[in-house]
């Protein structure tokens, strides 16, 4: 299976190996789910930081991705999902 396969990133998180291989590199485009709606609750920005922690986080929380979105919110995206962040469109 494809790397950008959403079925193979799902079961890698399922199996809790979420983080071996991001999607996504420093730069790239994404769009972000912010929403309940699943057509209009997303938004569009870039990849800001890789492996991304808060310091009130325990040792062991890590986000895939940090987020600036385009209208300047910086957000986390807590999975690297299909459900949670993709590519532009």
């Amino acid at each position: 299976m494809a790397l950008s396969d959403p079925s193979v990133n799902l079961e890698a998180w399922q199996a809790g190996n979420e983080f071996g291989n991001l999607r996504f590199g420093l730069g790239a485009r994404v769009q972000c789910r912010i929403g309940e709606d699943p057509v209009t609750g997303w938004a569009a920005g870039s990849i800001v930081k890789l492996m991304y922690r808060e310091e009130n986080w325990p040792p062991d929380v890590v986000a895939p991705y940090q987020i600036q979105l385009d209208d300047e919110r910086l957000i986390f995206a807590p999975h690297d999902i299909d459900q949670v962040i993709r590519a532009e469109q």
